[in-house]
């Protein structure tokens, strides 16, 4: 990771001072703040060194932190303040590696020397916690002076271990769990019914649902078709609810070519659309394909204009009707509503449409600035002062625990800066999660947060483009290298055990695949052999098809789907819902990372002209083959699927 962190100190007026440690009779140390000088207003500018004002180079390395200096060196971007002195962060470290040691004694005589106390309780709680016998009065000390650090709820946990009696106050955890959904705006809002329903009813409309959706799931559309047609004149259901399942099987007909059935079904659905928006959009696209283009233009108008519908949704429908119109030769209707889907973005069909109207993206990727005035303000978020000390001193785990604390309490005008401590300090899970809360208690979207750049990278640095792997990394894992899946993906490229062993060089420990840099290593062979293969071509669509489920069903859907040759229609006819909404969004992901990056973005300009999407960099063969001269193919082994 490149060195983000100014090394220039902080005036100690600006810096938020913990309570000192009082000197006890138990083994943990006196540590007293001294009392902070006064600078003046040039003393307090002079330290900041906030904005990173570097030109920005050319790709010309494939390296995790050439790429991360790249996004981040723009003249817009801003890297984080250094809040120690170099003597003072120079001691922590120290004091952090002595106690790691065992060297308690060392630990104290530094944090004794250290001039701003701020992170003595993150100290002292690691040394507690990882004793083998931890003393409950010592826990309890701590706890009554350090309860709003991250390590609070552990401590408090650990002090009711080690025997009963009083125990100060700790608020409960409210933190950030976990990582982040991987996009919260491509969902349309659920229906809800208002009418009031007999427990009979509610069980019928359960029991229905379920049976529908284990119908959809066998991709036996007839058969949940039947189960709505056995119970059609049946009083107790709401005709919404039955819509919305109406919908569901029509995109089902649609995707098994049967577009008479599916418009029928969707078009006679439809009449909720405000609530369904799926019907009138399925509608839409089976009449685009029976080529009633003016029908289908009707239908994608009605979409948009669902109450229900999502950002993604209404970008869709409105670059959807934009075709349909072109296609009766409305050319004005067809501006209109080009021009309504380049109002939606960052989605994916928004970004066709700024490109086809040649704007520019449109995405602003400013973080908020870290200034005095700012820091001033981290004394009501004195989490997030923890969070910019320990990442001075390089230790991110804890700087994220500290946010992530905070951040529920913090006050409102405090908040966003948590989303320029998560991405510029490395935590991009984190500032996914955070983006989205931003968004929506703020009402102001923060695209750099939202597309965070990773800082992990393989061993040999990236070798296919970097936006591609961060733009599959963000889709499957959210940034989060622990997670797994139901079907046993692993890490952030969520890889099966099995195709990594096909794909890796030498003997693979399926262990290994929670290792960032080993399983970015992975993974991106996987990318780069799916590209190479023949019934891919480096074609975008077919890779992330096959990436997703498998190059198996990459060849039924090629085999099965009727598309004209129009590859949105292709990417709208894909049978499997998962299949089909990570596509558009993965590649929705690596357009954004091109445009973050400044690199090309060909494969937009591609599809905006009506082409399919070409990769276009090192050859994928290339990078597939192994370091050595080994052939890109293990040999003895089949063609892997990339999630089985």
């Amino acid at each position: 990771m490149a060195n983000v962190l100014c090394t220039a100190p902080m005036s100690e007026t600006l810096a938020r001072r913990a309570r000192p440690f009082e000197a006890n009779r138990f083994d943990l140390p006196s540590h007293r703040p001294r009392r902070p000088r006064r600078l003046g207003r040039a003393g307090v500018v002079v330290g900041l060194h906030l904005v990173a004002a570097a030109a920005t180079p050319a790709l010309a390395s494939s390296s995790a932190g050439e790429a991360w200096s790249l996004a981040h060196g723009h003249a817009d971007q801003l890297t984080l303040p250094a809040v120690l002195s170099a003597d003072d962060a120079a001691r922590y470290r120290r004091a952090f590696a002595a106690q790691a040691k065992g060297q308690v004694w060392e630990a104290d005589r530094l944090l004794e020397a250290v001039t701003d106390k701020g992170l003595v309780g993150v100290v002292l709680a690691e040394r507690l916690r990882t004793q083998r016998s931890p003393k409950r009065a010592e826990v309890v000390q701590w706890l009554s002076q350090y309860a709003d650090h991250a390590a609070a709820p552990a401590m408090l946990a650990l002090a009711r271990r080690l025997g009963a009696g009083p125990l100060p106050p700790v608020a409960p955890t409210v933190g950030i769990a976990g990582g982040a959904e991987e996009d919260g705006g491509w969902r349309d809002r659920p229906y809800r019914s208002s009418a009031p329903a007999t427990p009979e009813a509610l069980a019928l409309a359960q029991s229905l649902e379920r049976r529908v959706d284990a119908a959809l799931k066998q991709r036996n559309p007839d058969a949940a078709l039947d189960l709505l047609q056995a119970l059609r004149n049946t009083q107790a259901l709401d005709p919404v609810q039955v819509d919305g399942w109406r919908a569901a099987i029509a995109m089902h007909l649609f995707a098994h070519g049967r577009d008479r059935e599916a418009l029928l079904l969707a078009a006679s659905a439809a009449r909720s659309a405000q609530h369904v928006p799926q019907a009138p959009w399925v509608a839409g696209l089976a009449a685009w394909r029976l080529e009633r283009r003016g029908e289908a233009l009707r239908h994608f108008q009605a979409a948009y204009s669902s109450a229900a519908a999502s950002a993604w949704t209404r970008a869709g429908a409105a670059y959807w009707a934009a075709r349909s119109a072109l296609a009766i030769r409305q050319p004005t209707v067809y501006l209109q509503w080009l021009e309504r889907a380049a109002d939606l973005t960052p989605t994916f069909y928004g970004l066709l449409a700024r490109r086809q109207l040649g704007r520019d993206a449109g995405v602003d990727w400013s973080l908020p600035l870290i200034g005095v005035s700012e820091l001033q303000a981290l004394d009501q978020a004195p989490g997030f002062w923890r969070a910019l000390a320990l990442l001075q001193i390089d230790q991110r785990d804890l700087a994220e625990a500290e946010v992530r604390r905070a951040f529920p309490s913090a006050p409102a005008a405090v908040q966003p800066l948590a989303l320029t401590i998560a991405e510029r300090g490395g935590m991009p899970g984190l500032a996914m999660r955070l983006a989205q809360r931003v968004e929506h208690t703020h009402q102001r979207r923060y695209p750099a947060a939202a597309w965070p750049i990773p800082v992990w990278s393989p061993p040999a640095g990236y070798r296919l483009d970097p936006a591609l792997v961060f733009a599959v990394m963000r889709k499957e894992s959210q940034f989060e290298p622990s997670a797994r899946s139901r079907a046993g993906a692993v890490g952030l490229m969520q890889v099966m055990p099995a195709t990594a062993r096909a794909m890796a060089e030498t003997r693979l420990d399926p262990a290994q695949l929670a290792d960032p840099a080993r399983n970015l290593e992975i993974g991106e062979r996987l990318l780069a052999y799916l590209l190479g293969l023949d019934r891919v071509k480096s074609n975008l669509f077919h890779m992330a098809v096959a990436y997703n489920g498998g190059a198996g069903l990459l060849g039924h859907v090629q085999s099965t789907v009727t598309h004209h040759d129009d590859p949105l229609l292709y990417l709208e006819a894909i049978p499997i819902t998962e299949t089909r909404l990570f596509v558009e969004r993965m590649i929705a992901n690596y357009w954004l990372y091109q445009l973050r990056l400044r690199l090309p973005t060909d494969s937009l300009d591609d599809v905006a002209a009506g082409g399919w999407p070409v990769y276009r960099g090192r050859s994928p063969v290339e990078v597939a083959q192994n370091p050595g001269s080994s052939a890109a193919q293990p040999p003895g082994r089949s063609a892997p699927d990339a999630r089985n």
